[in-house]
């Protein structure tokens, strides 16, 4: 009878923290959460970064998050008040994020392109479907493995230029 109602209370605790745990960034620790989105702050803010390298620099940042799906919606939550060539910036670094995480984990790869697709910016998706060679219906699962990818993804990646992204 004490087994019987143990494991009932456990039953009922379980299905109390499934309703009331918060669903978005639930595998980001709160620590991680505020490292990332202050680094894709900082990205978004250093006027010194061109286009590429901004894009270069949020792949980096999603793809090497413990869970880049949550790390994909804090760049989409950022873009809401970037610039439009922030916004093409971010979509074209969250393609490269997907294309990269597609190899490893198809259905986070997926969630991105679900986010994206879901995210109401046309910049964002237009510059994540370029990014993706066009695969902004399906990425994940059974793509035959994203094109491209980014070699030396993140912060300082790309080549300097004169092609700055302003904040504003």
């Amino acid at each position: 009878m004490i087994v019987r109602r143990t494991f009932l209370s456990a039953i009922a605790v379980l299905l109390a923290l499934a309703f009331l745990a918060p669903p978005a960034n639930a595998a980001l620790s709160a620590q991680e959460t505020a490292q990332i989105g202050a680094a894709i702050e900082a990205a978004l803010d250093d006027p010194a970064l061109s286009a590429e390298q901004l894009a270069a620099t949020i792949a980096g940042i999603v793809s090497g998050a413990s869970d880049p799906e949550a790390a994909g919606d804090l760049a989409l939550a950022a873009s809401a008040t970037a610039s439009v060539a922030q916004q093409t910036a971010i979509g074209t670094g969250l393609g490269q994020a997907a294309n990269i995480v597609a190899l490893t984990n198809p259905a986070a790869a997926a969630a991105i392109n679900a986010a994206v697709a879901t995210s109401g910016s046309k910049a964002v998706q237009a510059a994540f479907s370029t990014a993706t060679g066009g695969a902004t219906a399906g990425i994940g699962g059974t793509t035959g493995g994203a094109g491209g990818g980014v070699a030396g993804v993140g912060a300082g990646a790309g080549g300097g230029g004169s092609d700055a992204v302003s904040p504003n």
